[in-house]
């Protein structure tokens, strides 16, 4: 049997972050959560997760200095931004990481299930 893709949560506001990883969870995938850039750093050099759910606005810092840290170390990830507002150069700064999907809060359960399920699709 394979395993399920590590997926890696990085979100600040609790609840989303739980209700996040409950429901990727449910979908039967291994889930790991960060709070902050630093925590989630230290989660992708330890764990190389293949799915990432990423906030852009953290305590610590800005989401896409993790993009940053993933493309610079060449990770395979698969990306989602998750933001609760987003301007044209916001989203023109984070396409030239190359994100995989983008999603504005609030999102919908559905929809993130949706996009994993393409990404593990893709991945077998």
């Amino acid at each position: 049997m394979v395993n399920p893709p590590t997926t890696l949560v990085i979100e600040d506001d609790a609840t989303n972050r739980k209700g996040l990883v409950r429901l990727l969870q449910y979908a039967g995938l291994l889930v790991d959560s960060a709070s902050t850039v630093a925590e989630a750093i230290a989660k992708i050099r330890d764990r190389q997760p293949a799915i990432v759910l990423l906030d852009i606005h953290l305590p610590d810092g800005s989401g896409d200095q993790i993009l940053d840290h993933l493309r610079a170390t060449r990770s395979p990830a698969r990306v989602c931004i998750i933001t609760g507002s987003i301007d044209s150069d916001e989203r023109r700064k984070l396409e030239r990481f190359g994100p995989d999907a983008i999603f504005i809060k609030p999102i919908y359960p559905e929809r993130v299930l949706e996009w994993v399920n393409e990404i593990r699709e893709a991945m077998s």
